[in-house]
């Protein structure tokens, strides 16, 4: 009997659904958090469950992660996201010893055992420097949309320093290079130098640990993660996905759970037409 499990991320900006069959993922979606957390994650699964030829009435064990974890009321089991992103990492990338988790309000640093259990963490949640909220601020500021920025600094001959870490003074100091006429290319290079100086500092406060793992929604520029591979003169491994691997470490351990039940026990949440809660 093929086993239905997905894994909820309700984060500060984004919420990010994994569906699986199986422990393989056939569906994932990712829309902008809202203020209905109940009624969109239902949706969400919905449209899931029909993007992957499921019935809509299908059962599914479904485990919910990140800042909003607890509105998802469908959820049996609610996990932290340092416990479902270390899962989804170390399911990609089984030699992962350090991962690196920008996303949208925080950059967290997860050290693990050659098993794969945390073992030390730093974070920066009361700064939001070098985050995704940060960086949208920044794409605002330059005028360049979002899902570009990540790539148009890589060519820059000669990047803008950024002395400013506080995301307001930042914003200022962008506005004021674009005034003085400074290339786009130029000041995104910059700031991707300092968000990749934030970040090494704090891995090599911890010791350096390969392999290492980017994740996030951060981890999807292309430049950031080269400057911190150049820094810390390793490679830095990122997912196909790299935003939806606390989702998936979620969906994973939903399946765990399934398969552990006997054989009268079933998932008890089932998916409905109408994506109410």
């Amino acid at each position: 009997m093929s086993v239905l499990a997905a894994g909820v991320d309700v984060g500060t900006l984004y919420t990010k659904l994994v569906l699986m069959r199986d422990d393989v993922v056939v569906a994932m979606l990712m829309e902008r958090t809202t203020m209905q957390s109940a009624t969109q994650t239902r949706q969400m699964l919905d449209v899931a469950l029909e993007n992957a030829g499921e019935a809509l009435d299908a059962q599914v064990e479904v485990f919910s992660t990140g800042a909003g974890r607890k509105n998802v009321p469908f959820a049996v089991e609610q996990k932290t996201d340092y416990i479902t992103m270390c899962t989804g990492a170390r399911f990609l990338f089984p030699t992962a010893r350090m991962v690196i988790d920008i996303g949208g309000q925080g950059i967290r640093i997860v050290e693990l055992d050659d098993i794969g259990v945390m073992q030390n963490f730093r974070t920066n949640d009361k700064c939001s420097t070098g985050t995704g909220c940060f960086l949208e601020t920044m794409s605002l500021a330059l005028n360049v949309e979002y899902e570009v920025m990540g790539e148009l600094g890589l060519a820059a001959k000669n990047p803008c320093r950024i002395q400013s870490i506080c995301t307001i003074f930042g914003e200022s100091e962008v506005v004021s290079l674009v005034a003085k006429g400074r290339p786009k290319e130029e000041i995104l290079a910059g700031l991707y130098g300092m968000v990749a100086m934030k970040v090494s500092a704090m891995v090599r406060s911890m010791g350096l640990k390969r392999d290492v793992v980017a994740v996030g929604g951060v981890a999807r520029s292309k430049g950031i993660i080269k400057h911190i591979g150049d820094l810390l003169k390793c490679d830095v491994l990122v997912p196909k996905f790299p935003h939806m691997v606390c989702a998936l470490g979620a969906a994973l351990g939903a399946s765990a759970r399934t398969r552990r039940k006997g054989p009268s026990e079933q998932p008890q949440v089932q998916a409905t037409a109408t994506g109410g809660a």
